[in-house]
C-alpha cells in the first residue's frame, strides 16, 4: 500500500516549491524470535501474514523469500525471526511442513498479539494450532513468537 506525502519548502512566508513522494507504509520489526529444528526431520516454514506486516528470516540461507518464507530449516539449525508490525499489530498464518511428506501443509499455526481482553496488544504473538495432520513429531511454542520442533516423545 502507498501513500503520498507531500512536502512544501518556504522561506520567509514565501513559497519556494513542493514536492510530492510516494512512499510505501512501513513495517518495523517490532518482535526478535527463532524457529529451531531439534528433530530428524527437514522443515519447511512460511508465514502468510493477514495484513501489512510481515515475518522476516534473518540467518537462513534456504529462503525461497527471507520475507515470509518459505524456508528449509534442516535438523540442528536456529533461524532468527522478526515479527514486524503495521499499527502494532502482528497476526497470520504460518504453515510447518516436514519436507518431502504429505498432505501439505501438515500445520497450520494461527499467531497473534492481541490479547484476550481489551485492546492493548502483547510484544510478541502467541501462537495457537490451527490444523494439524500426520505423524510430524512435537512442535512446541516456546514463548515470544518461537516455534522448536522435536522427535516424537512416544
Amino acid at each position: 500500500m502507498n501513500r503520498q506525502v507531500k512536502i512544501s519548502l518556504s522561506f520567509k512566508n514565501m513559497l519556494l516549491g513542493s514536492l510530492l513522494l510516494n512512499s510505501s507504509l512501513m513495517s518495523y520489526a517490532t518482535c526478535n524470535s527463532y524457529i529451531t529444528n531439534d528433530s530428524n526431520k527437514v522443515w519447511s516454514v512460511v508465514f502468510k501474514p493477514f495484513k501489512y506486516e510481515n515475518v522476516d528470516f534473518i540467518n537462513a540461507n534456504r529462503c525461497a523469500n527471507p520475507k515470509n518464507g518459505p524456508c528449509i530449516i534442516n535438523p540442528g539449525e536456529t533461524l532468527n525471526i522478526h515479527y514486524t508490525t503495521n499499527g502494532k499489530h502482528i497476526d497470520g498464518s504460518a504453515y510447518l511442513t516436514v519436507v518431502g511428506s504429505a498432505p501439505n501443509p501438515q500445520i497450520e499455526l494461527l499467531y497473534s498479539n492481541y490479547k484476550t481482553s481489551g485492546i492493548n496488544r502483547l510484544h510478541c504473538p502467541r501462537l495457537r494450532t490451527a490444523y494439524n495432520e500426520g505423524d510430524t513429531g512435537d512442535v512446541e511454542y516456546v514463548g515470544s513468537g518461537a516455534i522448536a520442533f522435536y522427535d516424537s516423545s512416544k
